[in-house]
């Protein structure tokens, strides 16, 4: 599916709604999926949005996120 406009992959938060990963669609490579698949993996929320969506999110650490101290 491809949104209007520019689109990025984005790893979520659940706890805090930051992002963890994020990367404009046309520009992944097979390392970047793997890092995706392994957020899903670890409980993190990994969907598509508009980059608009994605620069009103603030950036949240892993480190604090995979730890539940976000």
């Amino acid at each position: 599916m491809r949104l209007e406009g520019k689109v990025s992959k984005v790893a979520i938060c659940n706890g805090c709604n930051k992002m963890i990963l994020a990367s404009h669609i046309d520009y992944m490579d097979k390392e970047t999926e793997k890092e995706f698949t392994q957020f899903t993996n670890e409980g993190f929320l990994v969907k598509i949005e508009t980059v608009e969506e994605t620069k009103a999110r603030d950036f949240g650490s892993y480190k604090d996120c995979s730890t539940g101290n976000c």
